[in-house]
């Protein structure tokens, strides 16, 4: 049975929730990253996947990627023709799912923590002499626009050791900070499951005001407070957030609804 049209598109709908300004990212980070990645794919024997989720498009491709790249570029960016005739078809249904599970994680986490998880897949694909082979796929982020949009994913592909084509997907996701190797949660946890975030009215007040592009000092004098008042509680909100300005404070408390 192929890739069910509704499931594909429940991940398609959630990749293009993602609003990504006018203004380009910095192109030349791409650059430098892909110059560093042909050393490592001619040094090496993975795999390597770069993808541009602002362009929808492949940024760059090496080793096992390199046989399919011509029919990717013919393809829609993560279509459903694709995976139909890709992947095993009992694997393709599951992977879309750990996809939409992933990236719903991924929206739950504050931006500046975002490069710190990897996806590890190990499921069945098409491999170059048309028969089925096991890959080790391990997905993360790379680069994120300055909006905090998810902008660059990395993959790097291997031939698993495992060539056993009677078991379907398997995968774990690492915390490469700390270490941690959990499993994600299923889409009904993740779905209703939000961080223990909180912002004092004052703190959403002050957010509030900071989206709609006033200053501290503006913000001070339409809320009769100092500008002091008004620094410390900003600092407080990026604390309570754990991100590192006041543009990621904005996206991740709208994401979290906690702006009203």
């Amino acid at each position: 049975m192929l890739l069910e049209t509704n499931q594909y598109q429940e991940f398609a709908e959630l990749l293009d929730s993602q609003q990504f300004s006018v203004t380009q990212p910095d192109y030349s980070l791409l650059a430098r990253h892909i110059s560093q990645l042909k050393v490592l794919s001619e040094m090496g024997n993975s795999s390597i996947l770069v993808v541009d989720l602002r362009k929808k498009s492949y940024a760059f491709s090496s080793g096992f990627y390199d046989l399919f790249v011509k029919d990717m570029e013919q393809l829609a960016i993560f279509s459903q023709s694709l995976l139909d005739q890709r992947i095993h078809q009992k694997d393709a249904a599951a992977l879309v799912s750990l996809w939409t599970v992933s990236l719903r994680f991924c929206f739950t986490i504050p931006p500046a923590e975002r490069k710190h998880y990897k996806i590890i897949m190990d499921y069945r694909i098409v491999g170059p002499k048309g028969n089925y082979v096991r890959i080790i796929e391990q997905h993360q982020v790379l680069e994120m626009d300055p909006d905090g949009n998810i902008w660059l994913t990395l993959s790097f592909v291997d031939i698993s050791p495992d060539q056993d084509l009677e078991s379907g997907l398997r995968y774990s996701i690492v915390n490469c900070k700390t270490g941690e190797v959990m499993g994600l949660p299923s889409e009904d946890k993740i779905s209703s499951q939000s961080p223990t975030v909180k912002l004092s009215t004052r703190e959403k007040q002050i957010l509030s005001l900071i989206k709609e592009g006033y200053i501290s000092k503006e913000i001070a004098t339409k809320l009769f407070l100092s500008v002091h008042t008004v620094n410390t509680h900003r600092q407080r909100i990026l604390e309570k957030l754990n991100v590192a300005s006041s543009i990621d404070a904005i996206r991740y408390a709208s994401d979290l609804n906690l702006l009203g």
